[in-house]
């Protein structure tokens, strides 16, 4: 916990520097190191994908509770095409 008070003592330090007479790409830089620090921390960056799966899981049970619409459609068709004649059984068409 000291480390992290002297931590945080010596970026605030780095911080007003620019303002007494150091020069203000200190400043900048040291910003750009935090946000970059903060941008590549991997505990950070673990609890990020926590948070993200928690809010997938909110969904996917939220969308069990959603309703289910299901359709569908058949068609068919078939034909059967003969280049003869049927003969008819019947005697009266066939004298």
């Amino acid at each position: 916990m000291r480390r992290r008070a002297l931590a945080m003592s010596l970026f605030a330090a780095c911080l007003i520097l620019p303002e007494t007479g150091a020069p203000s790409e200190v400043r900048s830089d040291l910003t750009e190191l935090h946000a970059l620090a903060l941008e590549h921390d991997a505990e950070l960056e673990a609890a990020r994908h926590r948070r993200d799966a928690g809010k997938e899981a909110l969904e996917q049970g939220r969308a069990s509770l959603l309703p289910k619409l299901s359709v569908s459609a058949e068609y068919s068709r078939n034909r059967e095409w003969s280049d003869q004649r049927k003969r008819s059984t019947n005697p009266i068409l066939t004298a």
